[in-house]
């Protein structure tokens, strides 16, 4: 048995929270489909979002919910989805949950963000989100002062390790000795006393406490570092890929000006798109792509 809403939002994070927001306050029945895995869940807190600076994730999602479940015609659905496909009419969606509940809609929202790829290295997993970190503006002054690492992947990672001057001026950039690093990239480091370590890690080493303090090299030396810098690798969740919209070439979900994906009634917003990684930033496109869903409703 199939429900109809006008729009279906895939994703309860602040991407999909704002856009049914935005579509509860026009009246709109909707949909928030949530498989409850957020992105975010290691992190300590939600940072530079304004007037929620230092929030937990999770108390954000659930305040957000809360505020959005006062409005009529808006209902949570906390499972995964299946796959998307066109309707069986000629206009709109049919979106079938893991229960096997069909949900009928006239636009989708994909909102899921994406899937951090983390390297499997001793260590690692324990401190990401909070010592390991990947976007400094969101945690970079929890962490200001101390000794910073970077675990390159490839020369732009490098190149931004520059950009971190303001959270440390003791920065160490590790990278593998089969990188070719330019010589005016070599130099510019040098300017800016930035170190480069071409040694291979063997593992992250914990205090007692249980922080990081240092990165064990395979020669079993130490490396002072409080701090990493960790660009992921980052891929499509599995409905995202099976629904058929375009992809950029840095593997995010293609959007026009409008926020709508490669397939008409679709839309995107978030992590998944090109751009900034952020929640505040999350949030305000998810507020444009249901204003945008919004005007193919009224059409």
């Amino acid at each position: 048995m199939s429900s109809k809403y006008e729009a279906v939002i895939v994703g309860g994070g602040p991407a999909g929270l704002s856009a049914a927001l935005v579509l509860a306050r026009a009246c709109r029945s909707i949909a928030v489909i949530d498989a409850g895995a957020p992105r975010n869940s290691a992190s300590p807190g939600v940072h530079a979002f304004l007037s929620r600076d230092g929030i937990m994730p999770a108390e954000l999602k659930k305040t957000s919910r809360d505020q959005i479940s006062n409005y009529p015609d808006v209902e949570f659905l906390n499972q995964p989805v299946r796959h998307i496909r066109p309707a069986h009419s000629e206009r709109g969606f049919r979106v079938a949950l893991a229960s096997g509940q069909t949900l009928d809609a006239e636009t989708v929202i994909l909102a899921v963000g994406m899937i951090d790829e983390l390297p499997d290295m001793p260590g690692f997993n324990q401190h990401w989100g909070r010592r390991i970190i990947h976007c400094p503006f969101c945690h970079g002054f929890e962490n200001r002062d101390a000794r910073w690492g970077v675990l390159a992947k490839d020369l732009e990672d490098i190149e931004k390790a520059g950009d971190y001057s303001s959270w440390t001026d003791r920065l160490t950039v590790f990278a593998d000795q089969r990188m070719h690093v330019p010589d005016e990239l070599l130099e510019n480091l040098a300017n800016k006393n930035i170190e480069l370590d071409r040694r291979p890690i063997r593992q992250l080493v914990s205090s007692a406490d249980g922080d990081l303090c240092a990165i064990e090299m395979h020669d079993e030396s130490h490396v002072l570092c409080e701090t990493i810098v960790y660009r992921p690798e980052q891929r499509q969740t599995g409905v995202v890929s099976d629904s058929g919209v375009a992809l950029s070439e840095s593997g995010r979900v293609w959007i026009d000006g409008n926020y709508q994906t490669s397939t008409p009634g679709i839309f995107a917003a978030g992590d998944l798109t090109p751009g900034c990684q952020d929640a505040l930033a999350a949030a305000a496109e998810g507020a444009k792509a249901a204003k945008n869903a919004l005007a193919t409703l009224n059409q």
